[in-house]
């Protein structure tokens, strides 16, 4: 009975969005569901209707992409997540930077010193061969996967702690893993133009936040400097420090077997990536697009490569996302390797510790 009757209720107003035809009790149940599930609420019933046609227009869409997936016309599938009542153009506006900052690959590096220095082609002779697979999420070196926020581009923030996390844990001097306070970073950052523009709405550089914490001199956890994915008073205490860095390096433009041995052999470096509606829904599988670019401009998002493998034939990147465990592969994606998908061979960089 409660069913029906907020069929009826919302029905009305629905029809402004979706025609009856497309509308049943069956999708009062789903939208039920959903908002059970993701704790959704919302602020007015015009709202929550307008949320709910969008929501099934976006199950339909996972549906009919789940199919191409079944008769092996792609190689992953989708399924709803905490993203489902947005639409593909409100959550490219909440979760990347809908003003992108990138012009060229040297617009985020070049604004800082020692920009050609800093670029490597190859790596020392004396480190060896990279292993054919890598994990390192696996090897206990890197942090639980965060969440951005619902209306904060932070990727670019979270992306460059999540190396620096990773490389002090690896070749620090106490070989700990902590997590390191994206907030500070937020924050200090965005009160000033000083590394460039640097906040929630239009976005940032991860190599603005590598240069900051070198001449910040450190970074604290996120234990004492705790997110709220919104930017604030920078309120950094130098006693309370858990990092340093000393320098960064970028790895060439497009040479993914570069990345590879950085990968393999040092550790994890951030990536670019051109977040187009097929990702939303990403669940399981090798990601590879259709849909997006691969050149500097349309860079809107900023991840970590973790890892790499290969699966049935195909090479992929193994990335560690900033949109909670509950979307992708617990939080990760496997991306397509060795054909700059999305443009995730751009602007890969990590920390000297």
């Amino acid at each position: 009975m409660a069913i029906s009757i907020l069929f009826l209720s919302i029905l009305t107003t629905l029809c402004k969005f979706i025609s009856a035809a497309e509308f049943n009790e069956l999708d009062v149940q789903k939208w039920t569901d959903y908002k059970t599930q993701f704790d959704k609420q919302y602020e007015t019933t015009e709202l929550e209707t307008q949320k709910m046609a969008v929501f099934l227009e976006n199950s339909n869409k996972i549906s009919q992409h789940n199919e191409k997936f079944k008769n092996g016309q792609v190689k992953f599938d989708m399924a709803m997540n905490l993203f489902g009542d947005m639409t593909a153009e409100e959550f490219k506006q909440t979760q990347t930077p809908h003003k992108k900052v990138h012009k060229d690959f040297s617009y985020c590096h070049n604004k800082f010193p020692n920009y050609e220095a800093r670029i490597i082609k190859a790596l020392p002779p004396n480190l060896g061969k990279a292993p054919q697979s890598k994990n390192w999420v696996t090897e206990g070196a890197v942090t639980d996967v965060k969440y951005q926020g619902k209306k904060c581009g932070s990727c670019w923030d979270f992306a460059a702690i999540g190396v620096i996390e990773s490389h002090y844990f690896l070749h620090g001097p106490d070989k700990k893993l902590v997590s390191l306070s994206a907030q500070q970073v937020l924050d200090c950052l965005s009160s000033t133009q000083k590394y460039g523009t640097n906040n929630c709405i239009d976005g940032g550089c991860p190599a603005s936040v590598l240069q900051y914490v070198i001449e910040n001199g450190g970074i604290e956890a996120d234990q004492s400097y705790m997110y709220s994915a919104k930017e604030g008073k920078c309120q950094y205490k130098p006693v309370e420090k858990k990092a340093v860095i000393k320098d960064y390096k970028i790895t060439v433009a497009e040479d993914e077997k570069l990345i590879k041995e950085v990968v393999g052999l040092i550790g994890p470096v951030t990536c670019d990536f051109d977040v187009e509606d097929d990702f939303q829904f990403y669940s399981t599988g090798i990601f590879s697009s259709t849909l997006c670019k691969k050149t500097p401009p349309d860079m809107n998002h900023a991840m970590v490569i973790v890892g790499y493998g290969s699966e049935n034939g195909m090479d992929y990147w193994l990335v560690k996302n900033q949109w909670t465990n509950g979307w992708g592969e617990e939080g990760y994606a496997r991306i397509q390797r060795n054909t700059n998908e999305c443009g995730i061979a751009l602007g890969n960089l990590y920390p000297i510790v």
